[in-house]
């Protein structure tokens, strides 16, 4: 994984659907006890670029980011998500 304050590249991205990270907001751990959030603005098969561009620059320090607000995420019993532009929560059931 790679970091600065403008782009993230990432082997593991290149998982997700382009379309699906292009609808998402990232959290990236900028520094202890720091997280910024941005949209992501656009993206490459292993990359994300923000954009709203991060205040500390991360990449001496690699530290570890996660993407969020998109339904392609729910993968886990008690998660949800809030659709503000449908006003709508999603969630997954708990599994008796």
């Amino acid at each position: 994984m790679h970091t600065n304050d403008s782009i993230l590249i990432d082997a593991a991205l290149s998982s997700i659907p382009s379309n699906v990270k292009n609808a998402s907001k990232v959290c990236v751990h900028t520094a202890q006890w720091c997280w910024e959030k941005s949209q992501v603005a656009t993206s490459g098969a292993n990359s994300l670029v923000y954009q709203t561009q991060m205040l500390i620059d991360t990449t001496p320090a690699n530290y570890a980011y996660f993407l969020y607000d998109n339904l392609y995420y729910l993968t886990a019993q008690k998660e949800w998500v809030y659709d503000a532009t449908a006003q709508k929560i999603y969630y997954t059931k708990k599994v008796l």
